[in-house]
């Protein structure tokens, strides 16, 4: 990658996580534009514009392809995850119902306490942060303990397996052909350009969102770039 980036990320990647947080930019308008001026439909528009610009001029590619795919193979995921995800959680709270104190700290540890609200609202954001923090609290302790009060471990596999889909699904640019090290200076600065405004938008909403950790997480670019998975160009 070429030394002179402002980011550590694969362009592409930064560039689809970008385009997430104007998009949530433009969705949460109404609040976020009276802590700032400036953010103004034709001022999110203009990012926008940069970033498809960006897509076409450095990285040869449909910026809206990947969004388009992306929804409708995690949409297929989406409803069979919830099913269980919510059968496991009354689960919980019927083979613990004498020990509610060990119920709220499950719920804490996998994510039900601060996602399943959102995710109930139909918020494919929620869900998969919820998935997300399932797969890191199912620590094979809890597992284990769980499945000894009568859930069977089969369910919580095929919970983890929706994690991997899910990963595969907001996995970028797999089999996409272009070289990085072929975008010109100029293009560089374009994307450290809109790196440093999509950045510096974030930082400032993270603070509006301080006490909302579903919202603040939605402006976080390290978390956006998570979700897509693992990322590897192609070199030609």
């Amino acid at each position: 990658m070429n030394k002179h980036r402002n980011y550590q990320y694969e362009d592409i990647q930064m560039l689809v996580a970008a385009k997430t947080i104007v998009e949530r930019l433009k969705s949460n308008l109404g609040d976020l534009s009276a802590i700032r001026s400036q953010w103004t439909a034709r001022y999110v528009d203009g990012l926008m514009k940069q970033i498809n610009e960006a897509f076409d001029n450095y990285l040869q590619l449909d910026p809206d392809y990947h969004f388009r795919d992306a929804t409708s193979r995690f949409a297929a995921i989406q409803g069979p995850a919830f099913r269980d995800l919510m059968f496991l959680k009354k689960q919980l709270e019927s083979d613990f119902a004498s020990e509610r104190q060990k119920v709220e700290e499950v719920h804490e540890v996998l994510g039900y306490n601060s996602y399943i609200n959102d995710a109930l609202n139909n918020n494919q954001d929620a869900l998969m942060q919820l998935l997300l923090s399932f797969d890191e609290g199912m620590t094979p302790q809890l597992k284990e303990e769980i499945t000894s009060r009568g859930t069977s471990p089969i369910l919580i596999e095929r919970i983890a397996a929706y994690v991997e889909r899910m990963r595969q699904v907001n996995t970028i640019g797999a089999a996409l052909d272009y070289n990085e090290n072929t975008i010109s200076e100029a293009g560089v600065e374009a994307l450290n350009a809109i790196y440093e405004k999509i950045l510096s938008v974030c930082e400032i909403v993270s603070v509006y969102y301080q006490f909302e950790p579903f919202k603040k997480d939605q402006f976080t670019f390290s978390a956006i770039i998570n979700w897509q998975g693992e990322f590897k160009s192609v070199e030609v």
